[in-house]
């Protein structure tokens, strides 16, 4: 409670300096500055990584200050190593802050479990000015050191009707009880002495010059007790942007609860941090663009507030699969990303397929199995799988071949064999090899080249034919073809 906190005048008179000197800075700055505000008890969800990346945008777009703040008051929630991961997946997504926890300000602390003592004086103001009240619960026992009841400071609230702008939904106006009731003074400090989220939420704001605040529309009802706790500071409130809710594809919420809902859960699945971005921003936003297709640099210059949109957005996977097989491909398209994405690659490959080292450990045999079936996967974890008949021999005794029933089918590969073990070793001239001996069977093109793809690729959808013979080699290709023709007698 109050009285757990040094309370001497040299220690307020600290924090009144402090805040005076902020106040200064504050005053002369026109600087647009947004803010996140994670609370760490748990996995970030999308709808969070949202809202910070919405924040980052409209700051990065009128040259402002992107701020994280870490709302921690309720302690009893908090969970280990949450903290963390928040500042880590932000700079995994490329959403670096300005000022923070970690990188400090002249805003700071940035942290509200330590910024006690500056919620102390402003609660101290306002119980000097009548507009808050201690309250104290008839059936809570005294405490056993000091011997006096523990209380909780509760706003005088005003009624009747409380209207705010919201640059999404225009003018709203919520009603209050009238004549209102003991909830209505809503508590602002709690008997531990941390206060309530809606009171260090405005006073941080004020103090930290925040101009725009952007969050989901699920906070609109509380937002009339940070426009009466403004008005009883005589602060000016930000501008304030509520955006939509994401939501199932059934119209349900999206549940923190839910993989789908956690971003570590999607990138542990093989998304891409920037196409998970893009298709976040997507969401709640009307980007007035041919293409859905839109990069982080792009999204800075053509973000705006005034394009946020009302109703649900739906998370449909198949959209973020679509992109992210678009972002996939322009890693894999780049020399420097794509060395990376084979060392990655060849990890999970030695754990799988661990008679085919010799192979996994060709980095430029990797390399062309992900160039080759880049336009294949959308995620990396799948090319583990639709790679396989690269590292393995998917030998099959039984092939159902379209091709027609009088085709002498172990002379045709007996000839494919000879033309492989001469021919020369590039896609075009394995292309022309399979047309002469088509041509020579008079057998459909396309049903032959079903069969060959069946016996050096087993069940899985392979890519373009010579180029897998190409990159398998003559070896394999041979062992494999012959190994299927003397299985035929």
């Amino acid at each position: 409670m109050l009285s757990c906190y040094t309370r001497s005048r040299y220690a307020f008179a600290n924090i009144r300096n402090l805040l005076r000197s902020q106040n200064s800075i504050r005053s002369n700055s026109t600087v647009v500055r947004t803010r996140f505000a994670p609370s760490p008890t748990g996995f970030l969800h999308l709808g969070s990584l949202r809202t910070a990346l919405f924040n980052y945008l409209w700051a990065k777009k009128c040259n402002g200050k992107f701020i994280v703040r870490l709302e921690d008051t309720d302690q009893k929630r908090i969970v280990h190593g949450s903290e963390q991961s928040i500042y880590d997946l932000l700079q995994t997504f490329g959403l670096q802050w300005d000022e923070g926890p970690v990188s400090g300000g002249p805003f700071g602390p940035y942290q509200q479990s330590k910024r006690l003592p500056i919620y102390l004086e402003y609660i101290s103001q306002l119980l000097a000015s009548g507009k808050a009240y201690k309250y104290y619960d008839e059936c809570s026992a005294a405490s056993p050191e000091t011997g006096k009841k523990p209380y909780v400071v509760r706003f005088c609230s005003q009624e009747g009707a409380t209207s705010f702008v919201d640059t999404v939904y225009g003018k709203i106006t919520i009603k209050s009880n009238t004549p209102k009731v003991l909830s209505d003074d809503f508590v602002i400090l709690k008997s531990d002495g941390y206060p309530t989220y809606h009171f260090a939420n405005v006073v941080d704001d004020h103090l930290m010059g925040i101009t725009h605040v952007i969050r989901g529309e699920e906070w609109i009802p509380s937002t009339p007790k940070h426009i009466q706790l403004y008005k009883a500071f005589q602060w000016q409130p930000p501008t304030y942007s509520h955006i939509p809710l994401l939501t199932n594809p059934d119209g349900s919420k999206l549940s923190k609860r839910q993989n789908d809902a956690h971003v570590t859960s999607l990138l542990e699945r093989g998304y891409e941090p920037m196409a998970i971005l893009n298709f976040l921003a997507l969401m709640g936003w009307s980007s007035r663009q041919t293409s859905d297709i839109i990069h982080l640099p792009q999204l800075m210059e053509i973000f705006s507030i005034d394009r946020l949109t009302k109703g649900s957005c739906i998370v449909a996977l198949e959209k973020l699969q679509f992109l992210n097989k678009h972002y996939l491909r322009e890693r894999i398209n780049d020399p420097v990303q794509l060395d990376q994405i084979t060392v990655e690659m060849q990890k999970v490959l030695r754990e799988k397929y661990t008679n085919s080292l010799a192979r996994i450990s060709d980095s430029d045999y990797v390399r062309q199995c992900l160039l080759l079936l880049q336009n294949r996967i959308r995620t990396l974890p799948e090319f583990i799988d639709l790679s396989a008949y690269f590292f393995e021999d998917p030998f099959q005794n039984t092939i159902h071949h379209k091709l027609p029933s009088s085709t002498n089918v172990p002379m045709v590969l007996s000839r494919l064999l000879h033309g492989l073990q001469t021919c020369s070793w590039k896609s075009s001239s394995l292309h022309e090899l399979l047309k002469d001996i088509a041509i020579t069977f008079n057998l459909p093109l396309g049903k032959l080249q079903s069969l060959i793809r069946q016996i050096l690729c087993g069940s899985i959808p392979g890519a373009n034919l010579a180029d897998t013979i190409r990159i398998l080699g003559r070896d394999a290709t041979v062992y494999r073809i012959d190994a299927y023709k003397k299985s035929l007698h």
